[in-house]
């Protein structure tokens, strides 16, 4: 898992990441992972990740570092056209039979786990001691089929999508039908309008708006040629496919006149939120919950009982529905006024500060959230899934990218060889 934090003001954005790297089933943690690169050498833009550290099987830290030769100082107007112009080196970094292989390792999960719906419902009508011959079965199969196809069509298209990409897929579908199918529902019966529906379901996996669990965060930050003032564009990235990258833009954050400084915490954030909120978010849910179960369940059911029970059934009915509703906008007000004292009394000073802060100070409120997350894990009762050496840059209009804390997984004094090569492959791009 991850920490990281993005702070930016007018003079530049801070971005600060953990070292901790969980492998496998979450028993083993590495505290050495890279998760803050520059996205370009000469222009002053950086990007984190989070969450999978691999995309299609490929380290990120080769796909971003295979970019900055390919991108050299080429230089653009505004930080959204970074954005783009790597979105759009993604779509050609990967050749196709790893677009294939993907394509079939997301189809083929998607359909065991429809296969174990199937086997939940012939458990389900053997336990309730009804046969189940051939036909009946496969009446089982098209009934889950039919479900899932029917969640899938109602999703929003992605914003990705388009008729080209559909058409696509539907052809790599329709080629390797046979070993997308037969290997998981093997003997199961599937009539043609079944096989229909799971190719329609094989596409939509792909074209609508759905981010499984295994996908990672990307976060670039900076300034543009034209761009005076910093930004921040947040994308989740799953895959690539038919040359189409398959990700959702998150939000994004300008600095401006109107808006002097951001704050973004990323992945395990809930450290974060609470030292700018004020309260713990578990905090505001439980305090929810318990509101509504008093002033909503329990406490309008109670007066009905109690004042109103020689009323007419419909007259307590009606008296219930009000009271019940009186609580909710109870509870409602109740949040607006927590909200509204967070952001005057927490939120707002904390901007108003990070607005202010020199570069170096900007920097060392960025790391110090890292570390509080760190320390937070460190004393709780669960995995150390943060920690690990807190890696810093500060990227200014004036500087560029600048590292303030880098850890190295080598010494520079016995690795000349590698500085030189460095040097001679700058000097060939001036």
């Amino acid at each position: 898992m991850t920490a990281e934090i993005a702070l930016l003001n007018k003079n530049g954005v801070a971005l600060a990441a953990d070292s901790a790297v969980t492998v496998g089933d979450g028993q083993k943690i590495y505290n050495t992972a890279n998760k803050l690169f520059m996205l370009t050498r000469f222009h002053p833009v950086g990007v984190m990740i989070y969450g999978n550290a691999e995309l299609m099987e490929t380290p990120w830290e080769t796909i971003i570092k295979t970019y900055q030769r390919e991108i050299g100082k080429s230089e653009f107007d505004h930080l959204a056209d970074y954005g783009e112009n790597f979105i759009k080196f993604l779509q050609g970094f990967f050749p196709e039979d790893v677009q294939l292989a993907y394509f079939q390792h997301r189809v083929i999960s998607y359909f065991s786990y429809m296969k174990q719906d199937v086997l939940a419902e012939v458990r389900e009508h053997l336990k309730q001691r009804e046969a189940l011959d051939e036909e009946g079965i496969a009446e089982v199969v098209q009934t889950v089929v039919t479900k899932h196809h029917l969640m899938w069509t109602e999703a929003k298209n992605a914003t990705y999508w388009c008729p080209e990409l559909e058409g696509q897929l539907q052809g790599l579908f329709k080629t390797h039908s046979e070993e997308l199918i037969s290997p998981i529902f093997e003997k199961l019966p599937i009539g043609t309008k079944c096989e229909e529906l799971l190719g329609e379901i094989a596409v939509n996996i792909f074209c609508k708006e759905h981010m499984p669990s295994g996908f990672t965060g990307l976060v670039i930050a900076g300034f543009g040629r034209k761009e005076i003032y910093p930004s921040l564009l947040h994308y989740s990235i799953e895959g690539v496919i038919a040359n189409t990258v398959i990700m959702e833009p998150l939000n994004q954050t300008k600095v401006g006149i109107d808006i002097t400084a951001g704050v973004q915490a990323f992945a395990q954030n809930d450290v974060v939120k609470s030292f700018i909120f004020g309260f713990d978010s578990d905090y505001e849910k439980l305090l929810n919950q318990f509101l509504n179960t008093v002033l909503v369940e329990k406490y309008p059911k109670k007066l009905v009982e109690l004042y109103f029970k020689e009323k007419p059934a419909e007259d307590r009915e009606q008296i219930l529905l009000a009271l019940q509703s009186f609580g909710e906008k109870i509870v409602a007000a109740f949040f607006e006024d927590l909200n509204r004292y967070s952001e005057n009394y927490k939120v707002n000073p904390v901007l108003t500060t990070i607005s202010a802060l020199p570069k170096e100070d900007l920097a060392a409120a960025a790391e110090a959230l890292v570390s509080l997350t760190t320390f937070k894990r460190k004393v709780s009762p669960v995995a150390e899934t943060v920690g690990g050496p807190v890696d810093v840059a500060v990227i200014s209009k004036g500087d560029g990218f600048v590292w303030i804390k880098r850890k190295m997984y080598f010494r520079s004094d016995v690795n000349q060889d590698y500085l030189e090569r460095l040097r001679l492959e700058y000097s060939a791009k001036e």
